[in-house]
């Protein structure tokens, strides 16, 4: 891909100037958690183990401590997360269900709060989105099944106007069920929620809320940290645990759960409540050096306000590179 006599090399939103071994790093967790709390951020405390060591896993999460989390080392889109794991004996149930391959798996100290999508580039531009997991809530009639299926009909319908994906009812979610004595075909009182899972993902049916005007600054202090300890990457996903967004985080009032290297625009851009962000105007400026060069020089601090140079930019390759959901960006942040 060219842009004003420069040339990239482009593969997803990962250019050719992306250090191979920072994506490497970023995909491993533990590493992440390592190179995290050595630099001043705080992490879950957690521990990775083998196929070889799980009577060593279920040991270490007894000395943690009840509820912990476990998912694989490598992994994305919250594929074998499992949360709420409350004691030995359900950690035991929950790794041979979910893990019979037992690749390297973590296990870590459950954090309490809500989880955040921190989006944050080089040039100090950023979104915060609230994820919740995927829910359904109940009319007193319909099994969780059921209310689940109507859910993901009712979301294909708005899917035009609202990043909103079909509720995953996998194994997964059946054991999350089971950690609360449900299975799909119990029936939920009315209005009741009950969640199909821990992890907040959105490709697994998550519901993603924009905050970035409600986020405190010290959220973004701590993106800038977590980048600088990345240094080379031209943004960076920060899934963040804390009670209050809106309030000073200090170490002891978050946890950083995982960095992603290539993290996804589209939950800002269409987010299922609150604000959309054009964040997909940034990704010329993440991309090229050109764009870099120019975004230092703009006056624009605002992470919400990309100038008309970001716009043109990305109009300019849309029609051939943008994903199916992408729109003309005219006038501004929110579309």
């Amino acid at each position: 891909m060219k842009y004003d006599g420069v040339e990239e090399y482009l593969f997803d939103r990962t250019n050719g100037r992306v250090p191979t071994h920072l994506v490497r790093i970023t995909a491993d967790k533990c590493l992440v958690k390592e190179r995290l709390a050595a630099g001043g951020v705080s992490v879950p405390d957690g521990r990775v183990f083998n196929k070889t060591q799980i009577e060593e896993a279920l040991e270490y999460a007894d000395g943690l401590g009840y509820p912990v989390v476990i998912k694989p080392n490598w992994g994305s889109h919250g594929d074998n997360v499992q949360t709420d794991i409350g004691s030995r004996d359900k950690l035991r149930m929950v790794i041979a269900a979910i893990l019979p391959e037992q690749p390297p798996f973590l296990v870590e100290k459950q954090c309490s709060g809500r989880e955040y999508r921190v989006f944050f580039t080089a040039q100090g531009k950023y979104a915060v989105l609230n994820r919740e997991p995927a829910f359904i809530i109940g009319n007193g009639r319909n099994t969780i099944r059921e209310l689940a299926a109507v859910e993901s009909d009712l979301r294909q319908e708005q899917r035009s106007s609202k990043l909103l994906c079909p509720l995953v009812v996998d194994d997964i979610a059946i054991e999350y069920l089971r950690l609360s004595d449900r299975t799909l075909d119990s029936v939920p009182t009315r209005g009741e929620r009950v969640h199909l899972r821990g992890c907040s993902n959105i490709a697994k049916g998550g519901i993603g809320r924009d905050v970035t005007d409600e986020a405190h600054k010290s959220v973004i202090q701590i993106a800038r940290k977590v980048l600088k300890i990345f240094a080379g990457l031209p943004c960076i996903g920060l899934d963040l645990m804390t009670e209050d967004i809106t309030r000073r985080l200090t170490a002891d009032k978050y946890r950083v759960l995982e960095v992603n290297s290539n993290p996804g625009l589209s939950m800002h851009m269409l987010p299922a409540e609150g604000r959309p962000r054009t964040w997909p105007a940034i990704w010329p400026m993440c991309s090229f050096r050109t764009c870099r060069r120019k975004a230092s020089e703009t006056s624009d601090p605002g992470a919400s306000t990309p100038g008309s140079f970001y716009r043109s930019a990305f109009n300019l390759h849309r029609c051939r590179h943008a994903p199916v959901w992408s729109r003309p960006i005219s006038g501004g942040a929110a579309w």
